[in-house]
């Protein structure tokens, strides 16, 4: 079955929707239950950080919805001034000003930068929502792009500590960017009828405290073929538990396991751990 766009999808519908999407899959990836708990919600907060980093994608992508879905407020939650501004401002998300002016800050050294600036002055779309089914499980996905340019290039904008290509492909690794760009890679090659390897995924990493220097990067082919075998280890992980028919999804194998330390962890560090005992307040 062909996948499917839909475009203006509003964002709290598209997060709402069943369909696997690549946050999803690396919680599968941890146990089918953390999985379970992120799609009911259990697992998913609202933290200043999200906000930040959805108001930072509307600045950049799409400037002129920004009035419409944010307000800014500066006061303390509470009381009679708080009531007010959210009830004047219904379906809004609430920021401070100075998470306003950062995100611009953001936005204008990410336009600054040559090859960001290409990138996304390219002819394309921001924020379409993707749906297909899975070939080998039959299990429904999304994804729903940055920036998709009409030549079939994804630029996905990555907000960071430190955009050297060291410490990015670090946190690129831990966060499942390489499983991610493997997931939108097969949406749209479902939409279009191509190749995977045809939709590239090119990241803009820009650093959130000044000078809010920016890196652009692409995977290896290597990663894309590691971050594909994780994506369809996690998708075949939900199928199998769906399949089983049991209620609640498992989380970590049972029985007793030897555990290893780290090899760093085995050096003599004798004096860190007497500071540790002076400062661990945890009950054992």
């Amino acid at each position: 079955m062909k996948g499917r766009i839909v475009t203006n999808l509003p964002n709290a519908e598209y997060h709402a929707h069943d369909a696997l999407s690549a946050s999803g899959l690396k919680e599968m990836l941890r146990s089918p239950a953390h999985y379970q708990a992120y799609r009911e919600g259990e697992r998913i907060k609202s933290t200043e950080a999200l906000a930040i980093g959805r108001l930072t994608h509307t600045v950049i992508l799409e400037p002129d919805r920004a009035a419409s879905e944010f307000f800014i407020y500066d006061g303390d939650r509470r009381g009679s001034a708080w009531t007010a501004a959210v009830a004047a401002n219904p379906g809004r998300m609430h920021i401070r000003q100075s998470w306003w002016d950062d995100a611009c800050r953001v936005r204008d050294a990410v336009w600054a930068h040559p090859d960001a600036r290409v990138l996304l002055g390219a002819p394309g779309r921001a924020e379409d929502s993707v749906f297909w089914h899975d070939l080998d499980t039959g299990l429904e996905c999304r994804c729903r792009p940055d920036w998709l340019t009409e030549g079939g290039l994804l630029v996905d904008i990555k907000t960071t500590r430190d955009a050297r290509a060291d410490k990015f492909a670090r946190s690129a690794g831990d966060l499942g960017y390489h499983m991610a760009a493997a997931h939108y890679a097969e949406g749209i090659a479902a939409v279009t009828g191509g190749e995977p390897a045809m939709f590239p995924m090119i990241f803009i990493a820009v650093e959130t405290e000044p000078p809010f220097a920016v890196s652009a990067f692409e995977f290896e082919p290597a990663a894309l073929v590691r971050g594909h075998d994780l994506r369809q280890r996690a998708l075949a992980s939900w199928a199998e538990h769906i399949a089983s028919r049991a209620e609640r999804a498992p989380s970590y194998p049972p029985g007793r396991r030897q555990l290893v330390l780290p090899r760093w962890h085995m050096t003599d560090h004798t004096a860190e751990l007497i500071e540790g005992e002076a400062t661990d307040n945890t009950e054992e």
